[in-house]
């Protein structure tokens, strides 16, 4: 059974076997897609926990993640494909995607600004030049941090021009048109080389095919909430992972800058399990517990007590890296944010309570939206028997239709 192929003409219909590879979990969705239908219907997803690292070093991470990979595409292969059966589906699948969040990817911003007195014109040749340099400039810089390890040496995933502006407008055709200045926003993005080609193999053994297209969870997230809140050019983006929040600032449209810090949702685990001495599952159970108001009156103090204190390292992260990303531009008062639902109420509680005045002048806290079930449902499909919308995959089905299609 070919689970991969490639066809030669486009159809109406296609299903599309997409990866989220997050820093704590790997989840997997079967998706299809009709070209008549803005709308993905989401036919099964799966989502699988990487062990949990005390201290978490790369190396042992990736292990883990590809691990947790192989776990995945096993569940596709079983329970995915069952269900394409007993929905009277066909058993291959048309593409595939793998998404990156961080730890995996790097990515640079880059705006390229044009000016000149006599009218001038951008040519396809002339952006190829371009991207080409910028790439070039991107992968030597990443090689020389690295040095002279050949498995985390880069491997290009994106190169993507993400708007064009001419003259000060925003424009989609900006071929054989007379200008005096023009602004080219870029990204580039890169994973390790080893990590890319295991991946692939994995792809290529498992599911009997190609390795499919790679893109960074910023550059997929930028996109979709872009698409879907299409009246706003100025925002923050917050990805909240097990191990790193990512922040991702977009001015006037484009990704202006992204930055990072290494605090997510294992930090509370961590300081809940350092609080009551204990392992980092037990800590992890308490911490649900909790949030889920389902404590002993025993432990609600001790724990309370904890997560004050990792609100307060957390948030003055937070405030660190915006900070940080407001040197050349001011930072906009409305925040996009995905994290697990379990963590969700809380991060957004525990931003709301920070005061942001210095950052944000015409408010002094964030308005802040979830990219939940409850939001992202409103954009998608469930097929029979799909129970709930995994938040990041549904994303990446959205971004990947405008790709497919």
């Amino acid at each position: 059974m070919r689970l991969f192929q490639i066809l030669h003409k486009e159809p109406r219909i296609k299903q599309a076997a997409i990866f989220d590879i997050a820093s704590g979990s790997v989840g997997a969705s079967l998706v299809e897609f009709d070209s008549k239908n803005d709308h993905p219907t989401i036919l099964w997803n799966a989502r699988s926990t990487m062990s949990f690292q005390e201290v978490p070093h790369f190396k042992q991470l990736t292990k883990s993640m590809l691990s947790t990979l192989l776990d995945v595409v096993l569940k596709l292969q079983t329970e995915g494909f069952q269900v394409l059966a007993e929905l009277s589906r066909k058993t291959v699948i048309d593409d595939m995607m793998f998404v990156f969040a961080s730890p995996w990817h790097t990515m640079q911003t880059k705006v390229v600004t044009l000016e000149k007195e006599k009218p001038f014109s951008i040519s396809k040749s002339f952006l190829d030049a371009l991207v080409s340099k910028e790439e070039k400039q991107f992968t030597d810089i990443a090689a020389k941090s690295i040095g002279d390890n050949t498995e985390t040496k880069p491997r290009l995933i994106e190169k993507e021009i993400i708007q064009i502006v001419l003259n000060g407008y925003i424009t989609q055709n900006p071929y054989n048109k007379m200008v005096h200045k023009a602004k080219i926003d870029l990204i580039l993005s890169a994973v390790p080389q080893n990590v890319h080609e295991k991946i692939s193999e994995i792809a290529t053994q498992m599911l009997n095919g190609e390795s499919g297209v790679f893109h960074s969870f910023t550059l997929v997230s930028f996109s979709a909430v872009r698409d879907i809140f299409h009246n706003r050019d100025d925002f923050l983006l917050l990805d909240i992972s097990a191990e790193i929040t990512d922040v991702t600032l977009v001015h006037n449209g484009a990704i202006l800058e992204t930055a990072s810090f290494p605090q997510g949702k294992h930090f509370l685990v961590r300081e809940i399990a350092s609080e009551f001495n204990t392992i980092s599952e037990e800590a992890a159970s308490l911490v649900r517990a909790y949030f889920s108001g389902h404590i002993g009156a025993e432990h609600y103090k001790k724990i309370t007590l904890a997560l004050t204190k990792a609100a307060e390292s957390w948030v003055h992260a937070l405030d660190e890296t915006l900070i940080q990303l407001s040197e050349n531009v001011s930072i906009p008062g409305t925040v996009y944010m995905t994290v697990d639902d379990d963590f969700s109420i809380w991060f957004k509680e525990t931003i709301k309570k920070k005061d942001f005045s210095h950052l944000i002048f015409s408010e002094s806290s964030f308005d802040v939206i979830l990219l939940d079930d409850a939001l992202l449902a409103n954009y998608v499909e469930r097929g029979r028997g799909v129970s709930f919308i995994d938040p990041f995959l549904t994303l990446e089905a959205l971004f990947f239709r405008k790709i497919v299609f």
